[in-house]
């Protein structure tokens, strides 16, 4: 219980280490964008954890120059998470603040593709976590049963090392990085998002997301949380 209370004010941390044995229809994802020095090419690295009648550990590649998708399915117990930290573990490939590396092998399954690389990460600059606003959400973030809740993780950090992804080797050396995540009962049924931070002037980023919640169940829980 003290390590779900103290994660309201660590977005980047794990959250549902409590619901790991007992499933429950939850997902959690961290999403690190990456971007080479020359802005040529753009993936999307999405580690996480789906639970429930299927529960499984995955993590999803997205090519942002080729423009396709790719879903690789893990076990659910090659899923390790720290529960004071952001340190994250799928099979051989582990994720952290500090960078990422990766070990994917998907011949002969659904997702036909082979990653390997490591990259390493400059500080983060994450959004603000106060007190009052611990995160994106601000207040929201201490509504009970939200649908799905959002944290920005890191604005802008650069980037060192390389990825090959089949055939294709990409050096990554002095490009851009992003990083955020979702976790809840369920995606939004619908939402906009937008997010850049590769403009002529160093460390500047901009990030707006608009999306369909079912309000009228978070306001209830909202005034729940208040009366208490």
């Amino acid at each position: 219980m003290l390590t779900r209370l103290r994660n309201v004010w660590r977005p980047s941390n794990f959250h549902y280490q409590h619901r790991l044995a007992r499933g429950g229809g939850f997902f959690e994802g961290w999403y690190f964008k990456l971007v080479d020095a020359e802005g040529n090419q753009p993936y999307a690295i999405i580690p996480g954890v789906s639970l429930g009648a299927d529960a499984h550990a995955f993590i999803q590649v997205l090519d942002g120059r080729l423009g396709n998708s790719f879903y690789h399915r893990f076990p659910l117990e090659s899923f390790r998470a720290d529960r004071d930290a952001f340190r994250i573990k799928i099979a051989d490939n582990r994720f952290s603040s500090e960078g990422l590396s990766l070990a994917i092998d998907g011949t002969g399954t659904a997702a036909e593709q082979r990653i390997v690389g490591t990259l390493s990460f400059s500080p983060w600059r994450p959004w603000p976590v106060t007190t009052t606003s611990p995160g994106v959400m601000g207040p929201y973030s201490f509504v009970p049963r939200m649908q799905c809740n959002h944290g920005i993780l890191s604005m802008d950090h650069g980037i060192e090392g390389n990825l090959r992804v089949d055939d294709r080797n990409t050096v990554f050396d002095a490009g851009r990085g992003y990083a955020e995540k979702d976790w809840g009962s369920g995606f939004p049924a619908g939402y906009v998002w937008t997010q850049s931070n590769h403009f002529a002037e160093e460390g500047v980023s901009l990030s707006a997301s608009v999306a369909h919640i079912p309000a009228r169940r978070a306001r209830q829980a909202r005034r729940r949380l208040i009366r208490r």
